[in-house]
């Protein structure tokens, strides 16, 4: 739910689905929204009903990284970057969630300040001493929607980088990259006719990978990208 935050720790004990009171990274979740003021939260389950991540969203332009200085139980790798990312024109975080699987931190940003071309993301992956990726890849980069980093306990440097790559009319490029997608893209079950895929171009020390996920209701918006997600609810309504 974007519009509402909830307490969801208190949700998973009530369902039976965890006790999360206690875990460190919760107090750090919880701390977070409280010094900023989230207006959304989201669980992340697997398959077998086990909660992976918690995640809150924050009004207007966002936060800095400033404004959660002295929240509790956060790792120092987070502040030890922040002033690299906002020489990158990263300023502002939407969406943070924590990994309870990996036991670290993702922070969101919007793109639409940055300007995403070929300079800027050159500049981003050799600040962050990452691989550049091929020329192919790039191009796709520069109409990413969010972009997330992901910091840990274990290491000062930022231990993740994603770009998420929004298709909905045109999904010929997502099965360039994974042919197998094509199965999946058309024949996954959807509450929609009008289908989407988010692709995240994911990268670490050991190379890139990619992530994909439909928009199983419509009910996802992303400001500034998407021409029908947001928008309906059912296939009589697209």
């Amino acid at each position: 739910n974007a519009g509402k935050w909830f307490d969801l720790a208190a949700l998973a004990k009530s369902h039976g689905l965890g006790d999360f009171d206690d875990h460190p990274l919760y107090k750090a979740y919880t701390s977070i929204c409280d010094a900023v003021h989230a207006v959304g939260s989201m669980v992340d389950l697997s398959v077998d009903g086990d909660i992976k991540k918690f995640y809150a969203y924050f009004p207007n332009r966002g936060q800095p990284l400033a404004a959660i200085r002295q929240c509790e139980n956060l790792p120092e790798s987070i502040f030890k970057n922040s002033a690299l990312l906002e020489s990158l024109g990263l300023t502002h975080f939407v969406i943070f969630g924590v990994d309870f699987q990996h036991n670290s931190f993702n922070f969101y940003y919007h793109t639409g300040e940055l300007g995403l071309n070929r300079a800027r993301l050159e500049a981003i992956f050799t600040a962050l001493g990452y691989q550049l990726p091929s020329d192919v890849v790039l191009k796709e980069l520069e109409s990413a929607t969010t972009i997330y980093f992901t910091f840990t306990y274990t290491s000062d440097r930022i231990e993740r980088l994603c770009f998420t790559r929004l298709y909905e009319d045109d999904m010929t490029k997502p099965v360039e990259f994974v042919p197998a997608l094509r199965e999946y893209i058309e024949e996954a079950p959807l509450k929609v006719e009008k289908r989407n895929l988010l692709m995240g171009f994911t990268f670490d020390k050991k190379g890139m990978y990619l992530k994909v996920e439909l928009d199983y209701s419509g009910g996802l918006y992303i400001p500034g990208h998407m021409k029908y997600s947001g928008l309906y609810r059912s296939p009589d309504k697209p």
